[in-house]
């Protein structure tokens, strides 16, 4: 598991963190960065859960050796059949530790300007979508991807814009422990 958190952190944390410096935070605002890269680390999960499929197809598999060990599922077998219901399982354990990220990411918004924290609200809003339609679908949650339509996006980003306009009343001072944090 501490390696699929500093997977995500190296290809979703840093680059959030990044982001947020380039929409304005300074460098030395430590727990901005932080929640930043929760928000980065959520969202790289929600992409594994929603790619099983495409990356067995390629010859990866992002979950940890531990997890399919525990379902007895052994390894590059988790997308046969016999193996699905158990993949459910751990679809949904990757959306509680997804959930845990992007709630410790929340805080930070309450330090962005308007439009990155409208972008962030977005792009969680679409992310949990994503892993709601995943787990919804248990067993079948790789028979196609999991994506909105344009409708939903937009619908999302209406109801973020009024979370942005909003966010240092909805999230300051609200602290969540993410799951992980990476070693400074």
């Amino acid at each position: 598991e501490e390696d699929l958190y500093g997977y995500c952190h190296l290809v979703g944390g840093l680059p959030a963190a990044l982001a947020a410096i380039a929409c304005g935070v300074r460098p030395d605002e430590h727990a901005t960065l932080a929640h930043a890269a929760d928000l980065g680390i959520g969202c790289r999960l929600v992409t594994i859960a929603r790619d099983v499929s495409a990356d067995a197809a390629a010859g990866r598999c992002y979950l940890p050796d531990s997890w399919l060990s525990e379902m007895d599922i052994p390894p590059g077998e988790h997308m046969k059949p016999p193996y699905r219901k158990r993949l459910a399982v751990l679809a949904e354990r990757l959306g509680e530790r997804a959930e845990a990220f992007m709630a410790s990411a929340r805080p930070g918004l309450a330090a962005l300007s308007f439009r990155p924290a409208w972008a962030a609200l977005t792009v969680i809003a679409l992310h949990r979508d994503i892993l709601e339609d995943v787990v919804a679908r248990g067993a079948h949650g790789w028979d196609h991807r999991a994506e909105g339509s344009g409708a939903e996006r937009i619908d999302k980003a209406m109801i973020s814009d009024v979370r942005a306009l909003l966010r240092r009343r909805l999230y300051a001072g609200e602290e969540v422990e993410p799951p992980w944090r990476a070693d400074d």
